[in-house]
């Protein structure tokens, strides 16, 4: 009898540490677990908070009062709810740290890609400047003047031909290599070569005379590495102004337009050397 009532003691004080399997608190603490366990930003960036639910979730479950399960149940779920929090938030930051990390990297590429322009346009500089150069250098070369039809360069008849004749002389042709030279390396500038005498003589005979002089002027291959395509020549039986041309637009270079007389010196000593289109025949 003494044996059977101990039996019974020792069951009901089992029943009384054992805690409601279905209390409100511990079902919402495990709720919470489990919802901050699927999360994958709580697994990839909150998995220490995680850890430290699931040991208050289980501290919980092996209270040995109700009112200690409900206790630990509230912190476990606190526990779970934090780690979901800082699993979002340290997610949040990750993808502005990524997007600033973009930025800077677009900025970067921007950056090379504008120092690179400045670059090529700094050579692109240098090589116009330098072309520039030896353009005014051969101009001076030449001795050309600019004009309200272009640049003109007057080659003296005594260097070029023999009087009434429209061969060129040895002299003539060494004073066409510069000429030949400068339209060789600009062959896209339009060049006019004009031949003049003075109006001694038939106007037809003058005419054919001029004609055959300007284009015995015209570079050759003989003289120069290729003919410019705009190169063209034409008489003028008398010392008269150039057809009218539309004047180039201001360049620091010589305009498209250059205009190269060969011309013989007049027999009177009167007629200054410098003159642009001497007269003769």
């Amino acid at each position: 009898m003494t044996r059977l009532a101990l039996i019974g003691v020792l069951l009901l004080a089992a029943c009384a540490v054992s805690p409601p399997p279905n209390q409100p608190a511990l079902e919402q603490a495990r709720a919470a677990y489990s919802a901050a366990q699927a999360d994958s930003e709580v697994l990839r960036h909150a998995a220490a908070e995680l850890d430290v639910a699931a040991r208050a979730l289980a501290d919980a479950e092996n209270s040995k009062t109700g009112e200690e399960a409900a206790h630990r149940a509230y912190l476990a779920e606190q526990r779970a709810r934090t780690a979901r929090e800082l699993g979002h938030a340290r997610a949040n930051e990750r993808q502005a740290l990524e997007a600033r990390l973009r930025d800077a990297e677009e900025a970067r590429d921007r950056a090379l890609a504008r120092a690179k322009e400045i670059e090529q346009e700094r050579d692109l500089n240098d090589r116009l400047s330098a072309q520039l150069r030896r353009l005014q250098a051969q101009v001076a070369e030449l001795q050309a003047r600019e004009t309200e039809h272009g640049w003109i360069l007057t080659l003296g008849s005594d260097l070029l031909f023999d009087l009434g004749q429209a061969r060129l002389k040895p002299g003539g042709r060494r004073a066409l290599t510069s000429l030949a030279r400068f339209m060789s390396q600009h062959a896209e500038r339009k060049i006019v070569i004009e031949g003049f005498t003075d109006n001694s003589g038939s106007p037809q005979a003058n005419q054919r005379l001029s004609e055959r002089r300007a284009a015995a002027a015209r570079p050759t291959r003989s003289r120069a590495t290729t003919t410019p395509a705009g190169a063209s020549s034409t008489g003028a039986s008398r010392s008269c102004s150039a057809r009218p041309r539309p004047a180039p637009p201001p360049v620091p270079a010589p305009a498209p337009h250059a205009l190269a007389s060969a011309a013989r010196r007049p027999r009177s000593t009167s007629m200054p050397r410098s003159s642009a289109r001497p007269m003769t025949k």
